[in-house]
């Protein structure tokens, strides 16, 4: 449930001017961007101190203490699989070639085959059938 809290003071304080410039708040403004400042660190300070939150060198940290060593960055490889509802004409692929770029889609040249009967390349310098 949300709340809030009024304080008023029993005689004014004699501080009265809180417009934009003004002594009074440039200091309170100084002092709330320092506040938020230590705020957000210690926020992180406290995420990085559990395994579900922690990033990098905490991270690291974390696991330290439960035996573990991260593994290092690698590139994934894996087989993919691709599938269609419907049955595609059989045709010979003749010399098209793809080079990763980086891209998550491909544009083939040709349409949609049902099978292909074999692939050339090369992978870390090897030829590969």
């Amino acid at each position: 449930t949300a709340f809030s809290i009024t304080y008023v003071f029993s005689k004014p304080s004699g501080i009265t001017d809180l417009n934009p410039g003004s002594v009074v708040r440039t200091i309170v403004e100084a002092i709330s961007r320092e506040i938020e400042y230590v705020h957000l660190q210690l926020q992180e300070a406290y995420r990085s101190g559990f395994l579900e939150t922690a990033e990098g060198e905490a991270l690291d940290l974390v696991v330290s203490l439960l035996g573990v060593k991260r593994k290092p960055p690698q590139p994934s490889s894996g087989i993919v699989t691709f599938g269609r509802n419907t049955e595609p004409e059989k045709i010979a692929i003749a010399g098209e070639v793809h080079l990763y770029d980086g891209s998550t889609e491909y544009e083939l040249k040709r349409a949609l085959v049902k099978e292909v009967v074999r692939i050339e390349g090369t992978f870390g310098g090897a030829p590969i059938t």
